[in-house]
């Protein structure tokens, strides 16, 4: 989680030095983008294929474990089931 944010500080200290804010407003739109596109997309993707289920299912899961159980509940909603892929 962290890493994402960490990973901002060089490419925004770039663009504002290189384009001011002008810039770095674009950049962080596009970090954004892409951020949000690799998790609501690629990464539910990935999760559905791995365990064979539906995508929207994937999200639901998701949505239900937080709302339960809180945020570490949602980072630890599918790690077991990929534990068990990888032993096997």
């Amino acid at each position: 989680m962290w890493g994402t944010f960490i990973s901002w500080i060089p490419i925004l200290l770039l663009s504002f030095n290189n384009g001011g804010m002008g810039l770095t407003g674009k950049v962080v739109f596009m970090i954004g983008f892409v951020h949000a596109v690799e998790t609501y997309v690629l990464n539910t993707r990935i999760v559905s294929a791995v365990l064979k289920i539906n995508p929207l299912l994937t999200l639901i899961i998701l949505y239900v474990k937080h709302s339960l159980f809180g945020l570490w509940a949602s980072c630890w909603a599918f790690r077991l089931p990929f534990m068990s892929t990888a032993i096997s």
